[in-house]
């Protein structure tokens, strides 16, 4: 299944293209050629037909080549603005 992964560049945030291989009611693992790193947090866009798209936010626990494994975080978790 198609996912969308976008996070935090060094100038701005980046969006990459991957593909879901594993998902659960905690976690997902997913492939993409983007340089990602483990302990970082991203945003995963699933795309729905003729609808909004599906978003999570997960931190990355694994990285193996392009294969990466993240568990959900809640959208409060990752940061405290003010």
């Amino acid at each position: 299944m198609p996912v969308r992964i976008s996070y935090q560049g060094l100038l701005a945030e980046v969006s990459q293209d991957g593909i879901c291989t594993d998902i659960s009611e905690s976690g997902i693992g997913f492939e993409t050629h983007a340089g990602l790193y483990v302990g970082e947090i991203v945003h995963l866009e699933f795309p729905y037909q003729n609808a909004v798209p599906i978003r999570f936010q997960a931190r990355l626990l694994y990285k193996m080549g392009n294969r990466y494994g993240a568990y959900f975080v809640s959208p409060d978790s990752s940061s405290h603005e003010s």
